[in-house]
């Protein structure tokens, strides 16, 4: 809990930095090109691993990522690295993006069907769920496809989830059954 907190501060820093420099969406690049490359657990492990030095594991990083990342977020990468804290970056990443949304005005809004949706019915849902106002002004639609879920999809966003499909009414149906 405390790294998150950790993360959470550095991650509003970069922000905070990125929001000065007028370079937020550069930042924001970067951070989706480093989340990437979090999925290779060498370099998850590499962040992780306490017997790498401080001064190894920013060299590594300036190294891979020289060409790829704007001079700000090689620095604030280098100060956290020099602060001791890189087993926080995974977090911050994540953090940074709920920060980041949260500063352009976008809901995440995670639409699972059991196949997959044309964009007349995404922008359906999209409208659908603006009106419900418990959204902000800009929505992002992820899209995930479970063919276990029969037909109808499940929505999910701001920490709710909506099901609407065939799967879950047979399950909601089940319960009314058993009890």
């Amino acid at each position: 809990m405390a790294s998150v907190r950790v993360a959470e501060r550095y991650s509003r820093s970069l922000l905070d930095l990125a929001i000065e420099t007028s370079k937020v969406d550069q930042v924001f690049d970067d951070m989706t090109l480093f989340k990437g490359s979090l999925a290779s657990r060498d370099l998850a492990n590499l962040l992780l691993n306490p017997t790498v030095r401080g001064e190894k594991k920013n060299a590594i990083l300036q190294k891979i990522f020289a060409d790829a990342w704007s001079p700000l977020t090689l620095k604030f990468v280098e100060v956290v690295t020099r602060k001791g804290r890189e087993d926080v970056l995974p977090d911050m990443v994540d953090t940074f993006f709920q920060q980041y949304n949260e500063y352009k005005g976008i809901t995440q809004v995670v639409v699972t069907s059991a196949k997959p949706l044309d964009a007349k019915t995404l922008d359906r849902i999209k409208e659908k769920v603006k009106a419900s106002g418990t959204t902000k002004p800009n929505i992002e639609i992820q899209t995930k496809v479970d063919p276990n879920l029969i037909g109808g999809f499940i929505l999910e966003y701001n920490n709710k989830q909506y099901d609407a499909s065939v799967r879950g009414k047979l399950n909601k149906l089940k319960q009314k059954l058993v009890n």
